[in-house]
This record gives structure tokens, C-alpha cells and sequence, in this order.
């Protein structure tokens, strides 16, 4: 049901649903969604599209093994890791970031796999600066750091954006200075929820700055635009029912990059990759009435990112 041009932005759900991403702010838009059910079905698509959803078959992935350690150094974030611990195999060589309106970012070394690591920490619940972040939903023109990195008409989320915009640099500079310690290595990029969002600005600004990096993210909500999202080289994983994964709502301003990977039943091993991008037949099927919030703080791929609780 496409939403009318004069109520596209000003319906009140259209509204409460451009503040994504945190578990707390998400169960308040779960208990609202039945009052507010008559002025717009979630999920529909807007007025203007500049494609549609894909509509192709996904496919089981016979080894999950791939997905394993970037969920754990995902949940290794949550956990403040300090400069020497031993995360996963990783020796973690620097850290910035309090945890609350700065999200703590890491990067770490594994000898054993020979990959130098990024991972970023997700919202922090018991903060309200962390909170903020999310709720800047405004979809913005990418600021001076990014607007290079991306194609002409690229629009990103505002408080992901600021986010980033903190760590952002100076990842990239201790990434660069891994390298040089360790040419060989291959370069990962991960994260949960909010640090989801920052790591796909990380995978855009990375590459327009000459580093080849691997994205693999795990509850990701919709970071920018259309322009924006085909313009990513990264794999998302949404866990079965996950709420967040649809938020921001799709439409004009946000849609999710190629790349989905789908844990269906929510948890479980059985996990399939999604061709295109918003592909009808994966997470984009869950109606809005089935959510799960406990699916985003679930398991992936065998490995269970919960946040403060799993550390």
C-alpha cells in the first residue's frame, strides 16, 4: 500500500519509525505499531523508488565457518577490550571510543589467522548519548571525509554518520600502520546493530583510500540511501526476525545493500544468501506483526552476540 505524496513524510509511524536501531527505542515502536496500523503498513515501499526489491531465490550456504570469528570479534566489541587482551586470537593494538556517545572501536592482530581486525561495538542501552546516535535519522548528504568515497547522490544517516565521523580516520591510520607490520595480512571489517552501521561507512572509506578489506556485519539497520547502498561491497546477517534490520523504514532515503545473508528459523545454522538487494523472499518476508526483538541479541552462525551480557 504506497503511501500518498502529502503523507509520505509527515505520517505520525513514518515519523516514529526513522529513529532505528536501539533494543530500547525498538520495543517502543513494536507496542505502537497496532495504534497507529491504519495510517501506513511498515515496510511498504514510498512514492518514488529507484528500483524494486529483488526477487530472487535465496541460497543455503553449506559452510558457516566464514561467519564465525568476525561474530565473535563483533561481540568482542561490547566487551572493552584494552590494548594487549587477546580477543579470539587477536591481540588488540589500539582502541578508541568511552562506550557511550563514542562507540568503542578496536583493532586487533590474529597471528593465527593472519587478519588484522576492525570491529566496532553496537549502541550502548544504559546510555542516552549512545541512544542519540540512533535517533539522528535524518538522511544527510555525506560529509567531507565520505563524499569522495561515494557515487554523486549518495545520502547516509545522519547520527551513524556523526558516529563514525569520530573513529573514523583514525582507524584508518592504525589499519595502514598494521599493514606495514603485517603486509600480508588480509583486513576484516565487523560489527553489531550500531557498530553494523559504522563498519559499512568503514568499508566505503577504506576502499577509496587503497585498503582492500573484507565486510562481514551482523544486524545492520539501513544506513542510507539506494545511491548510497549499491555502491557497498560488504555481507549483512540478519538473524530470523529481527526487528532492526528494518529500520529506518524503506523507501526514499534508506534501503540495505546486496549482501544479505538470512538466519532462518532465527538461531539455528541454516543460514542463505540473498540475491540483490531487499529481497522479497528473506528478511524483507517477516511481517512487521511477527518481530522478534530478541532475535537482534541472538546467535549467528553458532555464535551469540548479546551485547554486555556475553562478556
Amino acid at each position: 500500500m504506497p503511501l500518498p505524496p502529502s503523507q509520505k513524510n509527515s505520517t505520525p509511524l513514518n515519523l516514529l519509525l526513522r529513529v532505528p536501531c536501539s533494543v530500547f527505542t525498538m520495543y517502543a515502536h513494536i507496542a505502537l505499531l497496532p495504534i497507529l496500523l491504519s495510517t501506513v503498513v511498515l515496510g511498504s515501499p514510498l512514492t518514488r523508488r529507484e528500483s524494486s526489491p529483488s526477487t530472487g531465490q535465496p541460497t543455503l550456504i553449506a559452510d558457516i565457518t566464514p561467519y564465525q570469528d568476525p561474530a565473535r570479534w563483533a561481540q568482542a566489541a561490547y566487551c572493552t577490550p584494552k590494548v594487549g587482551d587477546t580477543v579470539n586470537t587477536a591481540e588488540v593494538l589500539w582502541t578508541h571510543g568511552d562506550g557511550t556517545n563514542v562507540p568503542l572501536a578496536y583493532v586487533a592482530y590474529s597471528a593465527t589467522k593472519n587478519r588484522i581486525v576492525v570491529s566496532h561495538q553496537g549502541t550502548n542501552t544504559s546510555s542516552f548519548e549512545s541512544i542519540e546516535n540512533d535517533l539522528k535519522a535524518n538522511a544527510v548528504a555525506p560529509n567531507s571525509d565520505l563524499v569522495s568515497c561515494l557515487p554523486s547522490g549518495s545520502e547516509v544517516h545522519l547520527g551513524f554518520q556523526e558516529t563514525w565521523d569520530a573513529t573514523g580516520a583514525a582507524i584508518l591510520s592504525q589499519v595502514k600502520s598494521a599493514q606495514q607490520l603485517y603486509p600480508s595480512a588480509s583486513v576484516l571489517i565487523t560489527g553489531h546493530s550500531l557498530g553494523a552501521a559504522i563498519a559499512a561507512l568503514d568499508s566505503a572509506y577504506f576502499s577509496c583510500h587503497g585498503v582492500d578489506a573484507t565486510t562481514i556485519i551482523f544486524g545492520q539497520p539501513r544506513t542510507g540511501n539506494y545511491v548510497f547502498s549499491q555502491s557497498l561491497n560488504l555481507q549483512h546477517v540478519n538473524n530470523g526476525k529481527d526487528p532492526v534490520p528494518h529500520l529506518p523504514p524503506h523507501g526514499d532515503d534508506y534501503w540495505h545493500s546486496p549482501g544479505e545473508v538470512w538466519i532462518s528459523p532465527a538461531n539455528s545454522n541454516s543460514l542463505v544468501a540473498c540475491p540483490g538487494s531487499e529481497n522479497v523472499n528473506c528478511a524483507w518476508s517477516v511481517p512487521f506483526y511477527d518481530y522478534s526483538t530478541s532475535d537482534h541479541l541472538g546467535t549467528y552462525a553458532g555464535v551469540k552476540i548479546d551485547g554486555r551480557g556475553n562478556c
